[in-house]
């Protein structure tokens, strides 16, 4: 875990103003969707995605570069087993991770907040690995973490985030959609080699 980066990144923009400033959004847009995070909480760029003002792919990208890690849309991965069953779900659900993926460079783990040092701290020491911190969107976290208390997972069967996460919608109004099936979205295994959007 590279802690230097992760606290060098603290101090950038909010992510909301990052988007306003590139002209990805309009400060209207922002207005809109500062409002409805006052009203209803919830973080900014999952507000703007599922508003349909920006991208799942814009918002990875974002995540990326405020953290300062690698950052994925956990829709193109198949989480294994054996990375499932590394944490319980409490602490899952405390600190909003998921397990990606164990190998002996550590363990490779989905988080809402990587910027959390003493989560971060508090895991490795737990798992008694290295962890490899990745920003995820929270709503996909949320998703990963429900699923997984309401449907039983055995070991020959990995979780295909994609079956059960939804698609922000293209118009301005907040609607449920499946993503579609994409033949190009492959194993967990990938995080280990691939860039920051799969």
């Amino acid at each position: 875990m590279n802690t230097n980066r992760i606290a060098s990144n603290l101090a950038q923009p909010k992510l909301g103003e990052q988007f306003c400033h590139s002209g990805v959004i309009s400060p209207e847009q922002l207005d809109q969707a500062l409002l409805l995070q006052k009203q209803h909480g919830g973080r900014i760029g999952e507000i703007l995605s599922a508003l349909g003002f920006i991208s799942t792919t814009s918002l990875v990208l974002a995540l990326q570069e405020m953290h300062g890690v690698r950052a994925l849309d956990l829709t193109t991965l198949e989480i294994p087993f054996r990375a499932l069953t590394l944490l319980p779900m409490e602490k899952m659900e405390l600190h909003q991770v998921v397990p990606l993926e164990v190998n002996d460079k550590g363990v490779y783990l989905a988080m809402a907040d990587p910027s959390d040092l003493n989560a971060l701290k508090e895991l490795e020491f737990q798992l008694g690995r290295n962890i490899q911190p990745i920003a995820a969107p929270s709503s996909q976290i949320k998703a990963v973490l429900r699923s997984l208390k309401e449907n039983s997972i055995t070991s020959d069967q990995p979780l295909k985030v994609r079956d059960f996460c939804i698609s922000p919608p293209q118009s301005g109004s907040i609607q449920k959609r499946n993503y579609p099936p994409n033949k190009g979205r492959g194993s967990c295994d990938l995080i280990c080699h691939t860039s920051a959007v799969g």
